[in-house]
This record gives C-alpha cells, structure tokens and sequence, in this order.
C-alpha cells in the first residue's frame, strides 16, 4: 500500500465500528485526507462495517501489549496528521492514544457524543483521564446540545477551542423499496431508558384497538445477542413483560440492533422517538432523508430536526399525544407522502454530511 502520498487521519476510541463512524471521512476524501480506523470490535459489527465500506481498518488487539505496540507500528507507517479521538474505551488507551499524537505532532481532535451525559457518574479514572484530554486536545466537537453546559459546570470548557458540531448524513437518493401500504410503527435505536420506549408500546396498544392491523417494530434489542450499545437488561425484561402482560405478543416484534436499517425504514409508515434526549439522532435523520416522517418528544433540539405539522409532528411525552400524531399519519397517505418530502427536504438543507465536510476539513487542517 503506497501512503507517501496520504494525509492520514486515525480514528481513534471507538468501541465498536459501525457505518456511521464513515460518513465524514467518507467526505474528507474529496480533501485530501485518508481515515484509518483502529477499533475494537465488541459485538461483531466493526468486521462487518470493515467490508461493507471497504475502508482501512484494523481491529484493536485485546491484549494491551499488543494493541499498543501495533499502533505504534501504524503511527511510525502512516504518520498521521490528525487523530480524531472518541472516548469510548478504556481511559489508559485513551491516554496512550494521546502520548502518540503529541509524539508523531498530529493533531487531537475529540469528538463528545453520548459518554459525556454520563461524566459525573464515570469512574474517577475515566473521569480524570478525559478531564485531561478535553483540557489538552487541540479541538472539541460537541454533537449535542447539552454538552456544552457540562463542560461549563466541569470547569473545562474552552470557548477558543470548542465548536458545535452536530451529526450529519450522506443524503444521496437510494433505490426506492418504501411499502406502498404499510401498518408498521417503527422505534430504531438503542434501548436506553431515556428513550421512553414503553410509550411506544403504549401508543400501539392505543391504535391497535382502533385499527386491529396496526403494527410495531422495536429494533435495537440486546437482551439475546451482544450487540451494539447494549441495554439494560431489567429495562428490555420490563418491556417484553409489558408486551405480553398486555397481549400484544402479535403486534409488537422486538428486533436486534442491524446495519441494515433500510429493510425496517422500508417496511414502515413513521419513524417515533418520545426520547428524552432526541437531538441529534443519527436514525432519525436517516428515517426523514429516507422521506419518512416523524413523531419525536417535545424536548430540547427537536423543533431543529422537526418541523412541527411539516415534517412530522413533535408532541409531549405521553401515550395518547403519540398515538393521535401517529395516527394523523396513518390514515392519510397525502399527509404522510407530503410531511416524507418535507423531511427528505430539511436533512438535505441542515443535516447534509457533504456539505459539512468543508468546515471538517479545516478543522484537521489547521487546528
């Protein structure tokens, strides 16, 4: 492989490798910059993702000799310019990660996603190991909106060198499979209790009453499987518990997390998040480029994805506000086919990958 000629960037800290984590780099190639992903690999998907993209990719070792010394190896091969930093493992790796960047004089770049919500409660080796990252990096990417008041509260944040930068997709148009007429209600996410999931069963148990063909699909199940983002599997028992207590065995099928989302987005009416936390969903922005639109919780940042009576509706955390906007979209294909133009519309104007990629590019550029 020649790589004289390459401006490499190391993606760095991620547990597990999947699509998503390709889209910016994706783009940064029209820049000049190459990605290479060293990743662990915790529930198979990051071999999977390896293929499908065929992207430069190697799984992390376990053994931490190993996984060291074979980084260093890449390090001295490809001297990186840049690392983007995820801080996803464990924080000695994380810490070694760094040392290499500052050795080889690339630039650190950490991107803040979920794992910030949680600094607090982290160990206090976690917690000091990232204090001392997000104060050394030569740039912080916030995805969400709250992220910025935990760095404040934490003492560490840095206006000069934190900039907002919310997630965003590839909108290229694919092949249309959309069902025709479809009675699926679909959840895609990881099941995390602040997604409120058991409002989604709820809603169905509502609208099933009312339209006995009604249909719902929850998908990102970990209670069988080791997959990604596991849940909490007293929250996933108390959800199937809840589906059968209510005889909803024939309606609502729980699914595991899949790369190929497009098969459920296909297969189903509306996308539902009545998360507590619902900017900036990867899968929902996916779902409305897919023309699929949404009925999200009224929470911080929804109004920005979704447009209120547009692209879908955004309504208060209760059962029978969701299954009234679900509804709406049921029983009218015009609704649904305008509100699902709409939301292809908006994520290409706001949450487009290509057109965010220039602004990345000077990030790594010149930090």
């Amino acid at each position: 492989m020649d790589v004289d000629n390459k401006n490499y960037i190391f993606q760095l800290g991620n547990d597990q490798l999947t699509t998503k984590a390709t889209y910016y780099p994706a783009e940064l190639e029209k820049f000049n910059f190459t990605t290479f992903y060293f990743s662990e690999d915790r529930s198979g998907l990051s071999k999977d993702t390896i293929q499908r993209e065929n992207i430069e990719a190697k799984i992390a070792p376990n053994n931490l000799v190993k996984r060291w010394w074979e980084l260093l190896v890449l390090f001295t091969k490809r001297r990186p310019v840049a690392i983007e930093l995820y801080l996803s493992q464990r924080p000695w790796h994380l810490f070694f990660y760094y040392l290499l960047a500052r050795l080889f004089r690339a630039k650190v770049v950490i991107w803040c996603r979920g794992e910030l919500r949680n600094f607090k409660i982290h160990h206090p080796l976690r917690r000091f190991v990232n204090r001392l990252l997000l104060v050394s990096a030569d740039r912080i990417l916030l995805r969400e909106l709250y992220m910025k008041s935990i760095l404040i509260e934490e003492g560490i944040y840095r206006p000069n060198k934190t900039l907002f930068f919310p997630n965003a997709i590839p909108t290229r148009e694919r092949q249309n499979n959309r069902q025709k007429v479809s009675d699926t209600i679909l959840f895609l996410n990881s099941f995390k209790k602040f997604r409120n999931i058991e409002l989604v069963i709820e809603a169905t148990e509502i609208l099933h009453k009312k339209f006995p063909s009604i249909k719902c699909n929850l998908v990102g199940s970990t209670l069988d499987n080791q997959g990604y983002s596991p849940s909490s599997t007293e929250y996933e028992e108390m959800l199937r518990d809840m589906v059968r207590e209510r005889g909803l065995s024939d309606v609502v099928s729980f699914y595991p997390f899949s790369s190929d989302r497009f098969e459920f987005f296909d297969d189903a009416f509306v996308f539902v998040l009545p998360a507590d936390i619902v900017f900036c969903n990867y899968t929902l922005l996916e779902a409305m480029s897919n023309r699929m639109p949404a009925v999200v919780a009224n929470t911080e940042g929804a109004d920005l994805i979704v447009d209120d009576g547009l692209t879908g509706f955004v309504v208060e955390r209760d059962a029978a506000d969701i299954a009234s906007a679900i509804e709406k979209l049921y029983v009218s294909a015009l609704l649904r086919d305008k509100m699902g133009e709409a939301s292809r519309d908006k994520i290409i104007k706001d949450y487009n990958v290509a057109s965010r990629a220039k602004v990345l590019a000077g990030i790594f550029g010149g930090v």
